[in-house]
């Protein structure tokens, strides 16, 4: 089996001209018009193949370029770029020509929340938490798990996930959840250095991944986490740069950046919080905020680009419901969104978010893509955090996933109850990814949930037909990338 796959490789990549047979041993082809033919057009195309001439030649026998991660060289057989407002997979827009009840659905990038897929608990005060149902908490067996099902997640017409190198918050969005606060998941140490077994997972999601022709949207930082582990500024910059160089020393092209989760929520949500601690990197998406916009996202897009990467995208998460401010635009790649939380905006309306970010001058036609969203009913067009709370605690109000746990998959029209924000993102022509935590708020156990719901808290069952949510989810996502 091994043998057959080695063998399929290379015959794809013979076909796609990247390499050539020389005296019985196999070398890449790193002229231009070969490399375009699997990395598309343009200057990145170029620069890859530079670095791939220097990556097979300089390689010794065995030595992998994720430093030691492996065995075996790797070679990349998906490379995500954008045109336009459209996402491209090998140069071809993702999707291309399907429609959707009147949508077009060429060039969306359809994704899910797995930010768990390569989650560990250094703490052993916490650790204990997040056993299974049937044994002890083992991340080896979490990112196996995971792994095995990305093929499924696949064939139902799923484009990306989105992976954490800091996890996310392991009880969902369910406040009572205090032993959470003291876990460690960081990838990072304190100083901003690379713990290698997150790494190591990261590797054996991408390559799969890769082998599957799916995107990774790897989240460098998590706030709450960051806030928790990183002792000063300097720690940030020399995690971001870590975690740069071993993507770039990897060469995975499958991979675009969503350099931190919701980096605005101190400025927005808790004004102050984090400011005067010496970790000013997380007051907002800004680093630092006063000014010099963008200054930390620019300073990775010119590391990478020094390494002769010009196609990486880069871009960074704002907190659900807020929308960049004109100025953030110049700085991103995709325009990064997160749909909870949509109480600005009239009965939850998430075309009218978007449209928002249409409007200001200047938007560029980037793709706008939301990395987050749950869809839920109860969470959106209520007006205020008091109205949403009595209506989550209500226990007449039950769905397919429990107590005020409503997802809507169907297309429907916004109103105060309902909100269909997978048909709405379609139609409005944005990229829309599944957030599907284990419970919801006030009405979630402080101790324990279902090990079947959701993708948000581990232990996760990774299957795609866990629940009825799942199912439908998967279901909607297959109708919709097949144009039936």
């Amino acid at each position: 089996h091994a043998f057959t796959e080695i063998m399929e490789a290379v015959f794809l990549l013979l076909a796609s001209g990247s390499m050539t047979a020389v005296n019985g041993a196999f070398e890449c082809d790193c002229s231009w018009a070969a490399v375009a033919t699997c990395r598309g057009s343009g200057d990145g195309s170029r620069c890859w193949g530079e670095c791939c001439q220097k990556v097979v030649k300089e390689q010794s026998p065995g030595q992998s370029r994720t430093s030691g991660l492996k065995d075996h060289a790797f070679l990349p057989r998906t490379a995500v770029s954008i045109k336009g407002d459209e996402w491209h997979i090998n140069g071809q827009p993702t999707h291309q020509g399907i429609v959707w009840k009147g949508a077009k659905v060429q060039g969306l990038l359809f994704n899910a929340r797995m930010v768990q897929a390569i989650f560990d608990d250094l703490n052993p005060h916490t650790v204990r938490h997040w056993d299974y149902p049937d044994g002890k908490w083992d991340p080896q067996r979490n990112v196996n798990e995971f792994i095995h099902h990305l093929a499924a997640y696949r064939h139902h017409g799923l484009d990306a996930v989105t992976v954490s190198l800091m996890g996310g918050s392991p009880c969902g969005s369910s406040w009572p959840c205090r032993f959470a606060a003291n876990r460690d998941s960081s990838g990072f140490a304190s100083n901003g250095e690379r713990r290698q077994p997150f790494f190591d997972r990261l590797a054996k999601v991408v390559e799969r991944a890769d082998e599957l022709g799916m995107v990774v949207l790897l989240q460098f930082f998590y706030e709450a986490q960051a806030n928790q582990i990183f002792h000063n500024d300097e720690a940030v910059v020399n995690a971001g740069h870590k975690a740069l160089d071993w993507l770039l020393d990897a060469g995975y092209t499958n991979v675009a950046l969503d350099v931190c989760n919701e980096c605005d929520f101190c400025s927005r949500s808790c004004p102050g919080c984090c400011i005067n601690d010496g970790r000013s990197k997380f007051t907002s998406l800004h680093w630092p905020p006063q000014g010099h916009h963008g200054i930390f996202l620019d300073s990775l897009r010119a590391r990478a680009m020094k390494r002769g990467r010009t196609d990486l995208l880069i871009s960074s998460s704002y907190i659900g419901g807020a929308i960049p401010k004109p100025e953030d635009l110049k700085h991103v790649d995709f325009v990064n969104l997160h749909g909870n939380n949509l109480w600005a905006w009239k009965n939850g309306d998430l075309a009218e978010m978007v449209r928002a970010v249409r409007r200001m001058p200047t938007y560029r036609s980037v793709p706008i893509l939301f990395s987050e969203d749950d869809g839920r009913c109860t969470h959106d067009g209520v007006g205020t955090w008091e109205k949403a709370k009595l209506a989550m605690d209500d226990k007449s109000q039950r769905g397919p996933n429990g107590p005020a746990c409503f997802m809507f998959f169907e297309e429907c029209t916004p109103s105060a109850t309902t909100r269909c924000a997978l048909g709405e993102a379609t139609r409005e022509h944005v990229s829309w990814g599944l957030y599907l935590a284990c419970c919801s708020y006030s009405v979630c156990p402080s101790t324990a949930w279902d090990y079947k719901t959701g993708y948000q808290c581990p232990p996760v069952n990774w299957a795609h037909n866990a629940t009825p949510v799942k199912r439908g989810f998967f279901s909607k996502m297959h109708e919709i990338t097949s144009g039936a």
